[in-house]
């Protein structure tokens, strides 16, 4: 009896990926949910059967992605599909070999995104890439250079990308706007868009938990597949003075409740935001300090304002770690010499996660609000949510209105930290 794959369901976007055997260079363009990654996965089995002896190329963002996402979603379809599969799992040559019936057996290499130099070496008959878009632009061309170079053999030649829209970036100008400039490059390039709502699969509250975790813009992008400008207008555009606004002052809370303040260290204007967490667990800005000169004098107006006998929790920039605040002291140092509880990562946070993270707790897609500012007693962190843009995709440094901001997304990333994607794990059909 000849041996046979036994088939699956797969989504109406899925199918449309792939059956395209005929354009060179196709992406798939969805939301959170929407079977992006099962559809890369899939078509990497599609292709292997239609270039049999032929090896195939598979690249994650980075390396821990590839074990932690990437083979997961192999070995269920495998298993699913009855196809015989062995992984050597060398950090080195890491190489999923699969053996289809009547087929010799298919060497896929896996790789990440994270040193584009490694893609070298071996010749394929396809490539796919998972999640592009999450590598900055110029990073993610170079990945995607590296993969249409290696693609130069074999019967079927496809480069295939998956990805969440990110804004403008790699994919937006590889598929949407070169094409809008040379009509002629869609006989070779070709971007199919997948919403989360096509996923019939999914959880009933799913979509709603993308509009409870994320700011408008990006519960856009990350449900429909839609590319936004997240860098345009400004930064902090969910911010609203009336809606955030608290009459809370420091004297409202119990004398001994704990204060949680952001801080940032500059030379000559330090800046740090005082916060009090309520009984619901929303933060509300009481206070800030701007203008100290140096970590020395931000510690004494501290003491000076709030005492020495409550818990202070200080959340610094993370490189007070490795600045010289005196001759011999770091400025993390003085500050847990002061007495105060630091609360301090290994490194500061990506810019725009933390920027993410401040947007989120702002005000979710859904209308949540996760933030109280007295915008009497703080009116220079106002001033910066209300007027910093954004510059060559990075917010302004310029405009004098950065520090608070700064103090004010460390408190909030360090507590509330970006979650950049739900953690449900769904099976598709």
């Amino acid at each position: 009896m000849t041996e046979r794959v036994k088939t699956i369901t797969v989504l109406t976007h899925q199918n449309e990926f792939l059956i395209d055997t005929t354009t060179r260079e196709l992406a798939l363009v969805g939301g959170f949910g929407a079977g992006k990654t099962r559809g890369l996965v899939l078509k990497a089995i599609c292709m292997a059967r239609a270039n049999p002896g032929y090896s195939g190329l598979m690249i994650e963002p980075t390396e821990s992605l590839i074990n932690a996402v990437l083979m997961p979603t192999f070995e269920e379809i495998l298993t699913d599909m009855g196809i015989k599969y062995n992984y050597r799992n060398s950090a080195s040559d890491r190489k999923l070999t699969i053996t289809l019936p009547g087929q010799p057996p298919t060497d896929i290499y896996l790789r990440s995104g994270t040193n584009p130099r490694r893609i070298i070496g071996f010749n394929v008959a396809w490539a796919g890439i998972d999640e592009l878009d999450t590598l900055d632009t110029e990073r993610a061309r170079e990945v995607y250079n590296a993969a249409v170079s290696r693609v130069r053999t074999g019967k079927v030649n496809q480069v295939f990308s998956v990805s969440t829209p990110e804004g403008y970036k790699f994919l937006y100008e590889h598929f949407v706007r070169d094409l809008e400039q040379d009509e002629g490059l869609s006989k070779k390039r070709r971007l199919i868009k997948a919403s989360t709502f096509n996923n019939p699969f999914l959880p009933d509250d799913y979509a709603k938990s993308i509009l409870e975790r994320y700011p408008a813009k990006q519960a856009g992008a990350y449900l429909n597949g839609d590319f936004v400008n997240f860098t345009s207008g400004t930064v902090y555009d969910t911010f609203d003075r009336a809606r955030h606004h608290t009459d809370k002052v420091l004297s409202n809370y119990h004398p001994n409740i704990t204060l949680h303040i952001g801080l940032d260290f500059n030379v000559n204007n330090m800046a740090a935001c005082v916060a009090v967490i309520d009984e619901k667990g929303i933060p509300n800005f009481v206070d800030e300090i701007v203008g100290e000169k140096n970590t020395e004098s931000m510690i004494l107006a501290i003491k000076k304002k709030y005492g020495d006998n409550r818990i202070i929790n200080i959340y610094p920039d993370s490189s007070g770690r490795n600045n010289t605040a005196n001759a011999n002291v770091s400025s993390i140092a003085l500050l847990e010499q002061a007495g105060f509880n630091v609360k301090a990562k290994s490194k500061n946070p990506a810019i725009l996660d933390r920027v993410n993270s401040v947007n989120t707790k702002l005000m979710t897609a859904s209308g949540e609000i996760g933030i109280k500012i007295n915008t009497n007693k703080c009116p220079q962190l106002v001033r910066g949510l209300e007027q910093q843009g954004w510059v060559d995709g990075l917010p302004d440094k310029s405009s004098g209105v950065d520090h608070v901001l700064d103090a004010f997304g460390y408190f909030i990333y360090y507590v509330y930290p970006l979650v950049r994607k739900p953690t449900a794990i769904v099976r598709y059909g």
